[in-house]
């Protein structure tokens, strides 16, 4: 019995089924689209796509860190500017960026290719990561991190795209969200490093060079993945038609007409990636905070490994949910890792106040309890709400609406950063823990009826 017969005799696995790169119907017959078609372009490598992604989450965490050095040397006080507002503000300006970098680098992900379009992003993020660190004042180190933000943005739907079409020939469906999922994890790698690098900043007593060093390094990330691509070469011919390029708009009307369940989709993948990103990033911005309730004032070192611990618990959950998605699939993953998040939510609920008016030797116990909050959140939705798009959109318009999908996602973050510290300044913890838990139900319900049990 030769290799095929081999694999045809043996049952396949749970949830396993032979990979399609979703094309439309019109795309199979060669009907001309408005969204222009492509030919393959298969990256050789998966390591830039994973170095990006841990990139992205450098440059979103880094800023309050940074703000950190900046505080304690008593230069641009936040609590004198805008109202009390300015650390809030420059923590979340990149997610605004980055939801116009998302939808812009999309589009360019599915018209003129994949790499082509990361190139351009990448070169955008080290340019102006290291121009923030150059910044002289507020209003200026505001603007470059909107388009630092910008370039991250496009990370998320070309990463994506490419992880999944650069899994090996012949790969299952399954191997395509391992591929994809893998590349993903690595950003909670990029949740650790501005916590390790502030750490070994605190060496220096120049926050000139801490709080700019915190800044540059954000390039170092899309510098290597330009790197990388050059490695690989140039890319493969996207064009079947290369003097039509599709507009935007074009684009998302193609996606729409070409398939019907398009608006059910985009709830399964945009919706969910707000609820998710409201909870992950208000409590990733959130963390700081919380460890200066649990263990009080404990100066920028002291914070940092503090955070550090919380943060790793992420990598866990990264890599356990990896696991659980060949396993389980994308929906099951994901309904159960909002519940999880909600678990963990009502866990601090419930023992916050004991703990607080308890013995000291009880504030590790709410730190683990926060770690494993942020490990439920790592867990589930993190790596699904990564996913599922190469799954559900046709492959000629895949990165333009899994770059609206992402944007939805980071104007949830937008929306969490701000809610975490609205809601802890003006009613404390236990209220902000039970709007994590509600937003924690809504995910679950909206996953369970949107996704399909085959998607």
């Amino acid at each position: 019995m030769d290799d095929e017969e081999s694999k045809a005799a043996s049952p396949a696995p749970k949830h396993e089924k032979k990979s399609t790169r979703t094309r439309s119907k019109a795309f199979e017959s060669g009907r001309e689209l408005s969204s222009t078609l492509f030919e393959d372009e298969r990256p050789e490598r998966n390591w830039p796509n994973c170095v990006a992604n841990a990139g992205v989450q450098y440059n979103f965490t880094c800023v309050p860190i940074a703000l950190m050095f900046l505080e304690k040397a008593g230069k641009w006080r936040v609590e004198e500017a805008w109202e009390h507002e300015y650390s809030t503000t420059l923590s979340s300006i990149a997610y605004l960026g980055s939801m116009a970098g998302m939808c812009t680098m999309g589009w360019l992900g599915d018209a003129i290719g994949r790499t082509k379009a990361m190139r351009v992003t990448c070169l955008i993020t080290a340019i102006f990561a290291i121009i923030s660190g150059l910044a002289w004042e507020k209003i200026s180190l505001l603007v470059f991190r909107f388009i630092v933000g910008f370039g991250i943005g496009g990370v998320y739907p070309l990463s994506a795209a490419r992880a999944s079409e650069g899994a090996p020939e012949g790969a299952t469906q399954e191997d395509r969200d391992s591929h994809t999922g893998f590349a993903f994890i690595f950003q909670s790698i990029g949740d650790l490093m501005p916590y390790l690098l502030a750490m070994a900043l605190t060496a220096s007593n120049d926050w000139q060079v801490q709080f700019r060093v915190m800044m540059v390094f954000g390039a170092v990330s899309p510098l290597v993945v330009l790197y990388g691509m050059h490695l690989d070469g140039p890319p493969k011919k996207h064009f079947s038609d290369p003097n039509h390029k599709p507009t935007f708009v074009e684009m998302v009307k193609a996606g729409y007409r070409d398939d019907p369940e398009t608006n059910r989709k985009m709830v399964a993948t945009a919706l969910c990636w707000f609820i998710f990103d409201v909870l992950n990033y208000g409590a990733l911005a959130f963390t700081p905070t919380m460890v200066g309730i649990i263990f009080g004032e404990s100066g920028v070192f002291g914070t940092a490994w503090q955070s550090l611990i919380a943060v790793t618990a992420g990598i866990f959950g990264s890599v356990l949910a990896l696991y659980h998605l060949r396993l389980w699939g994308p929906k099951k993953l994901q309904v159960w890792g909002f519940v999880a998040d909600g678990v963990a939510a009502l866990l601090i609920l419930v023992t916050y106040h004991p703990i607080r008016k308890g013995p000291d030797s009880l504030k590790w116990v709410l730190l683990a309890e926060y770690v494993i909050l942020i490990g439920c959140l790592n867990w589930g939705p993190h790596v699904t709400t990564f996913v599922l798009p190469q799954r559900l959109f046709f492959q000629e318009h895949l990165t333009t609406f899994n770059g609206i999908a992402a944007a939805a996602g980071k104007f949830g973050a937008l929306v969490g950063v701000w809610v975490f510290h609205e809601v802890y300044k003006a009613l404390g913890v236990a209220p902000l823990f039970i709007f994590v838990m509600a937003l924690s139900l809504l995910g679950a319900v909206v996953s369970k009826i949107y996704i399909k049990d085959d998607e």
